[in-house]
């Protein structure tokens, strides 16, 4: 496991086991993989409780995430924050409520451990440092304890503060969900002039063995409730609001009341929503340092070693750089040895903010010695290198050009039979050729039955050979 520990201090420097105050300390856990956890934690300028808010558990909640994000630039004058604004990166990248299942399902015990139940487990040990926990999310629709239509119902989540009992016993102390989260709906409610739009109090009963709510037991808020007797709350905005920056205003309205009850004192930036731009990557080939554009390309030479070291953009969180056709969907960080041309996809969350593409240099002494065809495929010169494959689509248009550049060498389509020709000399340069089976001959097919073999030369005198997959 990888942590990388930033701190930014306004006063002297620390002792031994001591807090500075105020300060930001910035961890960074699972690096380089699709489940990369940043884990914020404030400390402000006076001692108080601790309070944990987490977001992004489910990809598809904006308003959880960007939401938790906006805290993480806040000052406290008293008490202390632990903030995940992402804690499911991975499915908020591909904006999925959950690609590899439901996280905030995986609050359980004797489960068979996936890969994102690392961020599980970082999560429940952060519950046991903290006096309260907020749990922020999108909803669908509106709740209402009664049936108004389909968008408004008892079966809809959206706009509602979510506990699991009006009161629990936990360690002989009781701990009164129900009167904090009704305090807060009323004060929050004040704020919100639409009353369309305003919060309901929604109690799951989470422990009456009648209630409908009965996958709330492998939540995050019943885990914390149970396991460490702190006031838990889940916070949702619906996802039919009208944008995200009503989401996180509303959200803000609730966290704010929250932190009152607490007695948390934030001081807090104004919500601003930039459109997100890319503006350069920071790349390492073979160790030398190297910027690039947004939507510039750059060539390096085969077997090169690449790096990206940083993503800058208007935004400082919730940055991905995906290598096309290598690992997972977040490749920052990691080594890459350039092979073939590719791309490099750029995200703030789930949205692309840019491109840029990657091609392999020739080297005209490495050409000479290992020997290319040049191919056109459905308009696109290619170059394929000797022994290597060639991968079309069914009905894809194909045209071979030459080989090494040479106009006097025949390149044959061992198999394919030109349509409209007498005779066929072996040399099918120039000659458009559709990749299916109208025109192909069974009996010369390899491996799957859909690949084929083109040589240059003569049977004879083979100077190069490839293989053509069609694949159906």
């Amino acid at each position: 496991m990888i942590i990388r520990v930033l701190i930014f201090a306004l006063i002297i420097p620390i002792t031994l086991f001591a807090v500075d105050r105020p300060s930001l300390k910035h961890e960074v856990y699972l690096e380089g993989t699709d489940y990369e956890l940043h884990i914020f934690k404030i400390y402000g300028k006076e001692p108080g409780k601790k309070g944990l808010i987490v977001g992004g558990i489910q990809g598809d909640e904006p308003g959880g995430y960007l939401s938790a994000d906006l805290y993480v630039d806040a000052w406290l004058d008293k008490g202390d924050l632990i903030i995940i604004p992402r804690a499911n990166f991975k499915s908020i990248i591909l904006f999925n409520r959950g690609i590899d299942g439901d996280m905030n399902r995986r609050f359980i015990d004797n489960k068979t451990k996936h890969e994102m139940d690392q961020v599980v487990d970082i999560i429940q040990k952060l519950m046991s440092e903290v006096d309260f926990f907020l749990h922020l999310h999108d909803g669908s629709g509106f709740y209402s304890p009664v049936y108004v239509d389909k968008l408004r119902n008892p079966y809809r989540w959206g706009q509602s503060v979510i506990v699991d009992a009006e009161k629990y016993i936990c360690n002989n102390k009781e701990i009164e969900l129900g009167k904090i989260a009704k305090e807060v709906i009323k004060e929050t409610n004040k704020k919100i002039k639409e009353k369309k739009f305003h919060f309901e109090y929604l109690n799951t009963d989470t422990d009456n063995p009648k209630t409908r709510y009965k996958d709330m037991k492998k939540t995050a808020t019943y885990y914390a409730l149970k396991n460490y007797c702190i006031p838990s709350f889940g916070l949702e905005t619906s996802k039919n609001l009208p944008d995200d920056k009503t989401k996180i205003l509303h959200k803000t309205y609730l966290i704010n009341e929250f932190f009152k009850i607490f007695d948390i004192k934030p001081e807090l930036p104004p919500i601003k929503l930039p459109v997100p731009e890319l503006k350069s990557i920071k790349v390492l080939i073979d160790n030398k340092p190297l910027e690039i554009k947004n939507g510039d390309s750059f060539a390096v030479k085969k077997g090169v070693k690449l790096k990206i070291e940083e993503i800058n953009s208007n935004y400082k969180r919730g940055l991905s750089c995906d290598i096309l056709g290598f690992n997972g969907l977040n490749d920052r960080g990691l080594d890459y040895v350039v092979q073939k041309d590719t791309e490099i996809k750029c995200r703030k969350d789930h949205k692309i903010i840019g491109f840029i593409k990657l091609y392999v240099k020739e080297d005209p002494e490495d050409l000479k010695e290992n020997g290319y065809f040049e191919i056109s495929v459905n308009g696109t010169i290619m170059k394929i290198y000797n022994n290597q494959k060639l991968n079309v689509k069914i009905n894809d248009n194909i045209v071979l050009l030459n080989f090494n550049g040479d106009t006097n060498i025949p390149v044959n389509l061992r198999g394919f039979v030109p349509p409209n020709i007498k005779s066929n000399d072996g040399d099918d340069r120039n000659i458009k050729i559709i990749a299916n089976n109208k025109y192909f001959m069974k009996k010369y097919a390899l491996e799957n039955g859909n690949t084929y073999e083109i040589i240059a030369g003569t049977l004879d005198n083979i100077k190069g050979r490839i293989l053509l997959s069609i694949d159906k």
